[in-house]
């Protein structure tokens, strides 16, 4: 495992922006067979790539993608006197903070930064994974948008052999997106109209993830999700001229179950305001390398 502070937008919180700018437009709310193609397919493709390319560590972040490399220290031990019955690589904790402000241009400002923590863990003497415990965000503001994106990650890593090709991934991870379009157009507050008038085309988005046992296969030159499931819970809020108390709310609830050889079951519920989730379901077989849906 490495981080790679490159790109602190892990596509974890891009698939959760992304899933959402797909599905907000072509969800639909009517019946739906399972085995015919609509809409919601490009939606469905975008998230289960995105979730695939994050944990893998295509766009940054904690990398899987080369699977635990751990520094041995047993074979130091063997030619001379044993010093330590542990490898000191156990219970190390790494942990540092990142702060950075890019200006673009001169109406465009970059800002990232957050906390990164990451304990190794072992079973017995041996080394076997870490623990992540990383807290970090994001901004990007023009004179008209502002774009904001906060993301917590808690879970743990853990080999599964001796090779550490085989991984087990378990925790949560959530993330909180904010897009605002300011300085106008203007509509009536709500409240009054002798109040400020409101920014329009607000979207709010916290999206909670809970990892059960996704196995990750390293033996191949692609890592292949072989089992296991992620299951996510989408609050995903409007607030523009025809919605002015953010009353357009909804809630998808998501379930990836991963299948090996790059596929996955992809399952989605909606539901509306804070109700419970709606009885139809929308199943797709995805391939999570290339987003191809199949059926």
């Amino acid at each position: 495992m490495k981080l790679n502070f490159t790109t602190l937008i892990f596509a974890i919180a891009v698939c959760a922006f992304c899933f959402t700018s797909c599905k907000k437009d072509s969800f639909k709310t009517t019946a739906k067979n399972t085995t015919t193609i609509d809409l919601n397919e490009a939606a469905v493709s975008q998230l289960a790539v995105s979730f695939y390319n994050s944990v893998t560590g295509a766009y940054g972040g904690a990398e899987l993608k080369n699977g635990i490399k751990i520094s041995s220290v047993d074979s130091l031990s063997k030619n001379g006197l044993v010093l330590l019955s542990t490898n000191p690589l156990c219970g190390m904790k790494f942990d540092t903070i990142a702060n950075k402000i890019i200006k673009v241009k001169d109406t465009t400002v970059y800002h990232n930064g957050g906390h990164y923590s990451t304990t190794y863990t072992c079973s017995g003497a041996s080394p076997d994974g870490y623990k992540n415990n990383n807290s970090f965000f994001t901004t990007l503001k023009t004179t008209n948008t502002l774009d904001s994106l906060h993301v917590v990650q808690q879970y743990t890593v853990k080999a599964l052999n001796k090779t550490y090709k085989l991984l087990s991934l378990n925790g949560t991870m959530e993330t909180w997106r904010h897009k605002q379009v300011f300085n106008g157009p203007f509509y009536p507050n709500p409240f009054g109209a002798n109040l400020m008038k409101v920014n329009t085309d607000i979207i709010e988005d916290h999206t909670h993830y809970t990892l059960n046992n996704i196995k990750i296969d390293h033996s191949g030159s692609i890592p292949d999700m072989i089992s296991g499931t992620s299951k996510s819970t989408d609050a995903h809020v409007v607030q523009n001229k025809d919605n002015p108390l953010g009353e357009s709310f909804y809630t998808y609830y998501s379930t990836i179950t991963f299948l090996g050889k790059h596929l996955a079951r992809v399952e989605v519920q909606i539901g509306f305001d804070y109700g419970p989730p709606s009885p139809k379901i929308y199943v797709y077989i995805v391939n999570v390398l290339t987003g191809q849906i199949v059926h």
